[in-house]
């Protein structure tokens, strides 16, 4: 008898504990890149910000692995993996990161019935994806810091005698030069659309391979004052060759041989071997991203939740690379970049 009431007592509160478990809500992160993407790191610091805190959540995480692997089949992969996660994980909100969470999976969970879906790191129009109109979506938006980039490079001043255009005498002419990654090509309207005075756009330039893009990268010094990039990652060694070119060794390359400064507009394009960059903050955008998801899972409608726009904005720089183009920038930059961990001597 001792025995039976034991074995009842045991399922009565295992029974309990899953019904517990059951009702708690589910969260899956889907993020289009890798965790040791530094994008994607910064990211995920955001949402440990805020998902450390949730004690009465399910969360889960799947990442694609679209930085390393971006072949067409890769992607196709990729999506119908993350596709498979959703369904199988079965959550009731979504956070996708990115352009490629959402082009290979989630936008055909726009209007789901009981799936909601936050959006961040996405470039361009969320109209692309449906989610203009539908009734289970919010989200950040990631801007590009045109604005902080072009206020940055025209504060740029030589350290000995002033030369063109440092001096004033005529305006500092910019360059873009990209490869063709899909979040880059996306967003290269609205590069190309902004209003840049008072620097002089010249023209952006779209590559496929790493002899293209030192080709371009030469011929820039003839043309401009300032080559801004933004993703390099996807850059083959060659048209026989399927592997990337790392990262570093492009910007390490086109920093030594671009014969102007390399500005970025991602944060982390210093790290590569930027002279300096002023991008959106990874960080803001995982952290709103969570706590937008924490009002859904709170019983807020996604139709109450209005989007939002990034506001903040993250300086890096390498002193020693600025010196050797014989550039500075006033105290403020370097003040910025020394309090969040992004100065390099």
């Amino acid at each position: 008898m001792i025995r039976v009431l034991s074995i009842i007592v045991i399922l009565t509160l295992l029974g309990g504990a899953l019904t517990y478990h059951a009702g708690k809500p589910r969260v899956l992160v889907l993020q289009s890149y890798e965790p040791d993407y530094a994008w994607t790191a910064g990211v995920i610091e955001g949402l440990d910000r805020v998902t450390r805190s949730w004690s009465d959540v399910h969360l889960n995480a799947h990442y694609m692995y679209t930085k390393k692997f971006s072949d067409a089949d890769s992607l196709r992969r990729a999506g119908v993996q993350a596709g498979n996660a959703v369904e199988r994980w079965k959550p009731d909100v979504v956070i996708a990161i990115d352009n490629l969470a959402h082009a290979l999976v989630m936008q055909d969970y726009a209007n789901h019935p009981t799936i909601k879906i936050v959006y961040a790191g996405i470039n361009g129009p969320v109209s692309a994806f449906g989610y203009d109109s539908a009734t289970n979506v919010t989200g950040i938006r990631e801007n590009r810091a045109m604005g902080p980039v072009r206020d940055a490079i025209a504060a740029l001043r030589q350290t000995g005698v002033a030369s063109a255009p440092w001096d004033g005498s005529r305006p500092i002419r910019i360059r873009y030069v990209m490869d063709r990654s899909v979040s880059v090509i996306r967003d290269r309207p609205n590069v190309d659309g902004f209003d840049w005075s008072p620097l002089v756009y010249t023209a952006s330039v779209a590559v496929d391979n790493y002899p293209a893009w030192q080709e371009e990268v030469r011929r820039s010094e003839g043309m401009a004052d300032i080559i801004i990039v933004t993703n390099y990652r996807q850059l083959k060694r060659s048209d026989t060759e399927a592997g990337f070119v790392p990262a570093q060794e492009v910007m390490a390359w086109t920093e030594a041989n671009a014969g102007i400064p390399v500005i970025g507009m991602n944060v982390f394009n210093t790290e590569d071997g930027a002279t300096f960059s002023v991008g959106a903050s990874p960080i803001e955008q995982g952290q709103v991203a969570a706590e937008l998801a924490g009002l859904l899972i709170s019983g807020q409608a996604a139709t109450e939740i209005p989007a939002r726009d990034n506001l903040q904005f993250l300086v890096s720089m390498s002193q020693e690379r600025l010196a050797r183009h014989g550039l500075m920038l006033p105290q403020v930059y370097e003040a910025f970049a020394r309090a969040t961990n992004t100065f390099e001597r």
